[in-house]
């Protein structure tokens, strides 16, 4: 928030602790996982670029509240946003994390309304829209471990299906109301977290969710991020995405320039689900720069970013550790990620499995495969692996990567 004037903080204060009817999880507080439903909101409306669902109230997500604040007026702005984002077709963000809950295919959406207890027509409306969003946070309250009080519309069997444990380890996390939860119960979270579970039929107390279809425990490995690709390498990518694997969306590292160059193919890959970040503005090593040079390059790319794609990049990703870079980015608002794992060659796929992503937690991959065919078959062994990848944004409240 201290990218933000006094006035604007303010406003998303008041915002993000007024409840609103209808909205469950509304009036949650300031912290992260508010945010994240914020962000998750904002992006299934898609009018206003808040940047990834990760918890942090920076620039982007605070510009956008600002205009839903003002588009609504008198009315809720939460509400507003649930409800013009059920008006339009179902957006790839709501493809994207019903996958990470192993909901894939047409029946997806119908899926997770019997789970989560909605109407099952499988027909994207407002409330559809307005829960997706809360239990997304939810989903990374949990495994982030970010403080979380219950809100209205919370039970233990809609908290466990997002998170993807079992009902009663939660239950016995949360003993102090027996198999209730109270609005404003602080909600204690379990240890580390098995393979998520597949949704019930149907949410109910004291339940657990059971395993359902091929892709019925998909696992969060890591993220994986393509250092500096040329444009044969990013159409093919995006020829691959289309084809399917929405849950496996590398990170996309370019410089400033090359973003003002090549606009149109990063806001498509954008639109398929990709990450956009930056290695600086010319794309010459940071190491080598003075530190007004280095300064100088990282504003330069935040600028290109916010140009191209109406939003800051989602971070800076250096090579190795670079205090100068690193403090010259955090003042500019840019998170600061090094890969623990870096990879080079389109053959580099064989080495680049679920196991070493999820070892490394975010893994670099420089030169990466320049063809189509390539691209789906390294997606479909992560898939068989019941894989899901990260970008890094979401990595970052878990320290992942991060320098």
């Amino acid at each position: 928030m201290a990218a933000l004037n006094g006035s604007v903080s303010w406003l998303l204060a008041a915002a993000l602790t007024t409840g609103a009817p209808g909205v469950p999880g509304a009036g949650a507080g300031t912290g992260p996982a508010a945010v994240a439903q914020v962000q998750a909101l904002l992006a299934l409306d898609g009018r206003l670029p808040a940047g990834a669902v990760t918890g942090r109230l920076g620039s982007a997500t605070g510009q956008a509240l600002v205009q839903a604040l003002w588009a609504a007026g008198a009315g809720s702005w939460e509400a507003g946003l649930a409800r013009a984002a059920g008006a339009g077709p179902e957006p790839a963000a709501a493809r994207t994390w019903l996958a990470a809950w192993g909901l894939n295919g047409p029946q997806a959406l119908g899926r997770f309304q019997a789970a989560v207890g909605l109407p099952a027509d499988g027909h994207w409306n407002a409330a559809t829209a307005g829960l997706l969003a809360h239990l997304e946070a939810v989903r990374l309250a949990y495994r982030h471990h970010w403080a979380y009080r219950a809100q209205a519309g919370d039970s233990f069997s809609r908290l466990a299906w997002a998170a993807g444990i079992p009902v009663s380890r939660l239950m016995a996390a949360n003993p102090a109301h027996g198999s209730r939860l109270w609005v404003g119960q602080a909600v204690t979270w379990p240890g580390a977290a098995p393979p998520p579970a597949a949704p019930p039929a149907a949410p109910g107390e004291g339940e657990t969710p059971a395993s359902s279809g091929p892709f019925g425990h998909l696992e969060p490995a890591g993220a994986v991020v393509l250092m500096a690709p040329g444009t044969d390498t990013l159409r093919a990518l995006l020829a691959a995405e289309r084809g399917g694997f929405r849950h496996l969306r590398p990170d996309i590292a370019v410089s400033g320039q090359y973003l003002l160059l090549h606009p149109r193919l990063l806001r498509a890959l954008v639109a398929e689900g990709n990450a956009i970040d930056v290695i600086g503005y010319t794309g010459l090593p940071l190491s080598g720069l003075t530190p007004k040079e280095t300064t100088q390059e990282i504003q330069w790319a935040v600028t290109a970013g916010e140009r191209v794609l109406g939003t800051p990049p989602a971070a800076l990703v250096l090579p190795a550790p670079d205090g100068a870079a690193a403090a010259a980015a955090r003042r500019a608002g840019l998170p600061v990620a090094v890969p623990r794992l870096t990879v080079r060659g389109a053959a580099a796929a064989a080495r680049l499995t679920a196991a070493r992503i999820a070892a490394a937690q975010a893994a670099a991959w420089v030169q990466p495969p320049v063809t189509a065919s390539a691209w789906r078959r390294w997606m479909a062994a992560l898939a068989r692996r019941h894989a899901v990848l990260l970008s890094l944004a979401q990595q970052w409240d878990a320290g992942a990567g991060s320098n």
